[in-house]
């Protein structure tokens, strides 16, 4: 059910489908966690819907299709760290989550890598502008075809799309080309 004022700290998450998950239809906010670690999530280590995340001092590995997946949510995490998972298609997923603020991030991949990108995010629908700040984020290596970054429109039938921003501040990619290209319209690209 909903989860209100839940705080974590030197924990370890392990196992099932998710290491911290969520019921959809169900809120949570805040989620304080800090000085932990989600380990072997069968689908996704974190699983975000209608939650308002502030995390840090993070470590998450071996997990299945996303490292994070956030549907409607916001998230604030700063300090993680993410050691190779899956055979996922993306290490975070942003589906209609109104923003998410990534800073001091390590995506460690030596070799391989998401199919599709290491960060996915999509716009959201008509309820407000959406944002993703990247700052101090270093990706790893990607496979032939992925992107670090992909913007998306939204994906819900007959919702139009709020305005969105992407705001990267420092960032390194190792190889390849570093984002998918902003979408006129939808999303706006800013990089200091």
């Amino acid at each position: 059910g909903p989860l209100y004022d839940f705080m974590a700290r030197d924990c370890v998450f392990t196992g099932g489908a998710h290491n911290f998950g969520a019921l959809n239809g169900a809120v949570g906010y805040p989620l304080k966690v800090s000085d932990c670690e989600f380990d072997y999530g069968g689908d996704a280590a974190i699983y975000a819907q209608g939650n308002m995340w502030w995390g840090e001092r993070l470590t998450i590995k071996y997990w299945g299709r996303e490292a994070i997946r956030s549907l409607n949510s916001s998230m604030d995490l700063r300090q993680v760290f993410y050691a190779p998972g899956g055979p996922g298609d993306c290490v975070l997923k942003f589906h209609n989550s109104g923003g998410a603020l990534l800073d001091d991030h390590i995506i460690d991949f030596e070799g391989g890598g998401p199919s599709v990108a290491h960060i996915w995010c999509e716009a959201g629908v008509n309820d407000g502008p959406t944002f993703l700040t990247l700052r101090n984020v270093t990706f790893g290596s990607q496979v032939k075809g992925a992107h670090y970054i992909a913007l998306h429109g939204a994906a819900t039938l007959g919702g139009g799309n709020a305005p969105a921003t992407l705001t990267l501040e420092n960032c390194t990619p190792e190889t390849g080309y570093f984002i998918a290209q902003p979408i006129p319209g939808v999303w706006a690209v800013k990089q200091h």
